[in-house]
């Protein structure tokens, strides 16, 4: 699915059985009253009675408080038809969540984009059958009220409600003109019929469990908005004031470009699953504030002008712990860089030229030197290794591809040699102002050690985006790319062949046949190993000179409970709703 400003997550396939037997977790629910939302001071919760279980590590929940986090941008618009950042928009609910009750040391997948669906349980659904293998029938939890706003005024939510979405998603029933943001998740549907106030059935064209896929994403293409709503004169959706959902989170403040901010829903129907006799949300308010400059956003981090903030570099976090060790820090993995081949061009062509090129990279030493050892520099190819299972580990590499991946200068020339280049060649790469620049420069110095003569234009993102994507470039381009955490039919799409992402401009039948059959594959295991498979030949053919999987920080104020290291984006309305202060450092 191509709809991500790297916000928007892609998932990937359910195990039959799983579907059949284990379903979606039953929760309590609760009539809505018409109380207005309180401000109240920290209050400890009645104590739980269930014992030894991992979340007992947080403490007593407590209610009240606030949390602000630093953004790098907010939704410029509310309307899940639209292109919107997902994250941002928290009034809004899923059929689908991750499992609060998975515990975290027992999966790192929580700490990535990507949540198996073994790992997702029913929201707004209660329960959900494979009816057959092009259908799907949903029931819904009954009892779930729209936020007590105008123009829903917190009556019941209900099955007509989420065919609406869809009908207007897709431009059929009362709306006439589909989304064009969703082109590819509307093409694999056929309908979305509300059959009596609980349950719906989704028909799709194609049968095979990845249709549950894309239903169960917890992302903007299944974020269900008010009839209602989107009705409102002048603007509907396009206006934050008319924005409501189901949500714990209420929308109350909105400043363009500036900050959006969300008060607790009083009447939320929802409970925690870790501490089931607990309503949801803990938290009076959370707060989105846009500092797009990092420093800027370290220095209100400092300064406990924010809470919570992620995506901070190594020499950041150690920065961090020397000025100010109060602060938590949470190690979250992250994608590598690459350089991407113009694998459709001369030189590139030849595979003896690309191999020659990750030769001539000292992996190791640029993980002990440049990184601080904090990464050990084992290669990956196209997945994370995090994402155990779908990912071609690397102890399972046979010796002479591992070689192909080890420092090895002498190796690289004689294999330009080979080539056709024995003196090597020149070359240019093209990246954007937001790449790491530092890096590339040791790349550079690495390649010109086996005579090959690099020149690194750079550009805005922006420019870039335009650039690559359409070919401009004539040779190589730098992004990151080694070890996508995403969802892996989102990973293996970047090298398909008529991918718009597909950056290295390779055109390969048999790559391609992979993922195709692991887009129609039927089982969990069966599509895990077509995900190995395709990952394997990425990184047997070198489409690109791959580093390593890093990581990243993400850092919080003390006093913030029940968090668990998930990213930002995925997730993250329910995430918030289950965490909690003991203290306030404002």
């Amino acid at each position: 699915m191509q709809k991500r400003f790297i916000l928007a997550i892609i998932i990937f396939i359910v195990v039959l059985s799983m579907m059949l037997s284990a379903c979606a977790r039953t929760t309590t629910t609760m009539s809505p009253t018409t109380a207005a939302p309180t401000t109240a001071a920290p209050t400890t919760v009645a104590p739980t009675t269930t014992q030894d279980k991992w979340w007992d590590t947080f403490g007593e929940p407590q209610y009240g408080g606030d949390i602000t986090i630093r953004t790098m941008f907010v939704a410029g618009n509310f309307d899940p038809y639209n292109p919107i950042a997902g994250g941002m928009l928290s009034m809004y609910e899923t059929l689908f969540s991750p499992d609060w009750i998975t515990d975290r040391s027992t999966s790192g997948f929580f700490k990535t984009w990507y949540i198996p669906t073994e790992y997702r349980s029913g929201l707004l659904v209660k329960d959900w059958e494979m009816t057959d293998s092009s259908t799907i029938t949903i029931y819904l939890q009954e009892g779930i009220h729209w936020q007590n706003k105008t123009p829903v005024n917190g009556r019941e939510f209900t099955a007509a409600d989420v065919q609406n979405h869809y009908d207007r998603i897709m431009g059929v029933g009362d709306y006439s003109e589909p989304s064009g943001y969703y082109t590819s998740e509307i093409a694999t549907i056929d309908s979305v019929t509300a059959t009596d106030k609980y349950t719906i059935v989704f028909k799709f064209k194609n049968p095979g469990l990845s249709n549950f896929v894309l239903i169960s994403e917890p992302d903007s293409f299944n974020f269900i908005e008010s009839p209602e709503a989107d009705k409102l004169e002048p603007g509907g959706l396009k206006d934050w004031e008319n924005a409501v959902g189901t949500s714990p989170w209420v929308l109350t403040d909105y400043v363009a470009s500036t900050s959006m901010e969300y008060s607790k829903n009083s009447n939320y129907w929802g409970y925690d699953e870790r501490y089931p006799q607990n309503k949801l949300p803990y938290m009076d308010t959370f707060k989105l504030l846009v500092i797009p400059d990092t420093q800027t956003g370290l220095a209100a981090l400092r300064t406990s002008k924010i809470d919570f903030m992620d995506g901070i570099s190594l020499t950041d976090a150690k920065n961090l712990a020397t000025s100010n060790p109060q602060l938590v820090q949470v190690q979250a993995p992250a994608i590598g860089s690459s350089v991407l081949l113009r694998c459709d061009s001369v030189p590139f062509k030849d595979i003896k030229v690309r191999k020659a090129l990750q030769m001539s990279l000292d992996l190791k030493t640029i993980a002990t030197g440049y990184y601080k050892g904090i990464v050990d520099g084992t290669p990956a190819g196209l997945i994370s290794p995090e994402l155990q299972g779908y990912a071609f580990a690397y102890t399972d590499w046979p010796q002479d591809l591992k070689d192909e991946y080890t420092y090895n200068p002498t190796k690289a020339k004689e294999l330009l040699a080979e080539a056709g280049y024995p003196d090597g060649f020149k070359t240019d790469i093209v990246t954007s102002t937001t790449s790491d620049l530092q890096l590339l420069q040791v790349i550079k110095s690495y390649f010109s050690d086996i005579g090959v003569d690099m020149d690194i234009q750079t550009m805005d993102i922006a420019t870039w985006y335009s650039f690559v994507p359409a070919g401009k470039h004539d040779q190589m381009s730098f992004a990151e790319a080694t070890g996508f955490t995403f969802a892996p039919d989102f990973d293996l799409a970047q090298r398909y062949t008529k991918n718009s992402n597909n950056y290295t401009f390779n055109s390969d039948p048999a790559y391609d046949a992979i993922v195709d059959k692991f887009n129609s594959a039927t089982t969990a295991t069966e599509a895990a190993q077509l995900a190995q498979q395709a990952d394997r030949y990425c990184i047997e053919q070198h489409w690109t000179v791959n580093t390593f999987p890093l990581v990243n920080y993400i850092v919080l104020q003390p006093g913030i409970e029940g968090y668990s290291g998930e990213p930002l984006g995925w997730g993250q309305t329910q995430m918030l709703a289950k965490i909690w202060r003991t203290q306030s450092t404002k």
